[in-house]
This record gives C-alpha cells, sequence and structure tokens, in this order.
C-alpha cells in the first residue's frame, strides 16, 4: 500500500509448562530476537538478555570468511 516496513518483531506463544521461548526474525537484513520468559520461573531473565546480546555482538564484531 506504498508504506515500507522498517521493523518486524517476532512474537510467539509459550504453551504448557515451556518456562523461557525464544523467537528469532530476520527481515531486510535485520535480525531481531524476542525472549519470553516465566517471571517466577525464570527470576535471572535480565541476566540471560545481557549473555544473548553479549554473543549477539560477539558474532556482529567477528570477521566471516577471513
Amino acid at each position: 500500500m506504498g508504506t515500507a516496513v522498517t521493523a518486524i518483531y517476532p512474537v510467539t506463544v509459550v504453551p504448557g509448562n515451556v518456562t523461557i521461548a525464544f523467537a528469532a526474525l530476520s527481515y531486510a537484513g535485520t535480525l531481531n530476537m524476542t525472549i519470553i520468559a516465566h517471571p517466577d520461573r525464570c527470576p535471572d531473565l535480565p541476566a540471560l538478555a545481557r549473555y544473548v546480546q553479549r554473543e549477539f555482538d560477539t558474532l556482529t564484531s567477528t570477521s566471516c570468511g577471513g
């Protein structure tokens, strides 16, 4: 309809007794990731998010192929 899509974020449903779920979506050269967790069963979610961010930073700063 003439409007550019500038970002897409993945959303997922966490069924049953799943404590944490990750969803990743790549679109137009950008990778977005969503972490959904049960707050009582995963109280260290902020730490997990920091670790995931650190790994993404490592991946994006590493030269591939040479």
